[in-house]
């Protein structure tokens, strides 16, 4: 199920409260594909990696925070690493 307003690639979002684990609220976090059937992959902005871990979480755990950016960070994303705390 896709919301009536659904995040896409690009788009700038933070993590509900609830659902963050420890350390999610020191990132900015953007949208690297569409939400697809109520799910998103994102991953955070800014960590330096090579490739940045790619987390896959439920759209309803996020808010989007603004209009898409520029989507330069988006070349590294490849390898998909596990997030913690996630039961999907």
């Amino acid at each position: 199920m896709t919301s009536p307003n659904p995040i896409k690639r690009g788009d700038t979002v933070t993590i509900l409260n609830e659902f963050q684990d420890p350390g999610d609220d020191t990132f900015q976090w953007q949208a690297v594909s569409d939400e697809d059937g109520g799910r998103i992959d994102i991953m955070p902005i800014g960590t330096n990696l090579s490739i940045p871990p790619i987390c896959t979480v439920k759209a309803a755990w996020l808010v989007r925070v603004n209009l898409p950016i520029d989507s330069q960070n988006m070349n590294n994303a490849g390898a998909i690493f596990s997030c913690p705390g996630q039961n999907i």
